[in-house]
């Protein structure tokens, strides 16, 4: 093999391996109440996120950490639906956050094929008006990654988080079962 040709497949292979990508698995807990929308103009609260879980797999620096940029996170997507978000709205917002891996970067970074130093945040998304509850679980169910994902991924993760909950609490459910698979787009995608 000519060496043009083996660096040919090299840049290929380290191209491949750098580009990121997420997956997630949003689920109804109840479809009967799956009408219950966040719409354009509303004003909705945002709890403190329950973090417990991530103080328990790391500690309680990163937990509010995480706490503070799923806040973040959120707010900034309903601002892309003109939602605004105010305290003591009529809509309220609940985080739990049910799984947590910070992963291993350098594992992501060789081995990117592989699937080895994966991280996530997963979690309950819980929307309240009143009486009602319209509840949806979101986990990460893959990923994609390489060098270019070799540091911590918890703020990409959060950010994804927020953005499939808000994109599916501003419409209504199709079912019990919405897969939410998209590949990260612009700043998101590291190519």
């Amino acid at each position: 093999m000519k060496y043009h040709q083996l660096l040919g497949m090299a840049l290929a292979t380290f191209a491949l391996g750098a580009c990121a990508s997420l997956m997630m698995d949003t689920k109804e807990l109840d479809t009967a109440s799956s009408g219950l929308v966040i719409n354009e103009g509303d004003r909705v609260s945002i709890a403190a996120p329950d973090v417990k879980v991530v103080a328990d797999a790391s500690d309680a620096d990163n937990a509010a950490r995480v706490a503070k940029l799923l806040k973040e996170d959120l707010t900034k997507e309903l601002a892309k639906k003109h939602v605004t978000v105010a305290d003591g709205a009529d809509k309220q917002l609940t985080i739990r956050i049910t799984g947590y891996e910070k992963g291993c970067g350098f594992c992501r970074g060789f081995f990117p094929l592989f699937g080895l130093g994966n991280s996530a945040v997963d979690g309950e998304a819980d929307l309240t008006v009143g009486s009602q509850h319209r509840k949806l679980v979101l986990n990460k169910t893959g990923q994609t990654s390489g060098m270019a994902e070799m540091g911590d991924q918890t703020e990409t993760n959060t950010d994804y988080f927020a953005t499939v909950a808000v994109a599916h609490l501003t419409e209504a459910g199709k079912g019990a079962d919405k897969q939410g698979e998209a590949k990260n787009s612009g700043e998101k995608q590291n190519d």
